[in-house]
């Protein structure tokens, strides 16, 4: 897996765990919903530190802590059981 996908496993399980919806956490964060589920899908090809700060925030989670913990879901043999993104659940919020 690469570190994008990983970054997007992680945010669809911080949102699980904190029961929230994408939009939920786009409005909580100040990041457009668009840019959210762009990262969501992997079309973001880079996204930025400012994003990534402000989604933690809305997380209430360090940017240290999400990086770290997408970092190792990342390295080569690590499996997880974070869903997929599912395109047609996420533009129903």
């Amino acid at each position: 897996m690469d570190f994008r996908e990983a970054l997007s496993r992680e945010l669809l399980a911080r949102c699980r765990e904190q029961g929230l919806t994408l939009s939920q956490l786009a409005e909580k964060s100040d990041v457009p919903l668009s840019t959210l589920k762009n990262i969501i899908a992997g079309q973001s090809r880079n996204p930025g530190i400012l994003t990534l700060g402000a989604l933690c925030r809305g997380l209430n989670i360090t940017l240290a802590d999400f990086i770290s913990r997408a970092e190792a879901q990342a390295l080569p043999g690590t499996r997880t059981e974070t869903p997929q993104y599912n395109r047609e659940s996420a533009e129903k919020e």
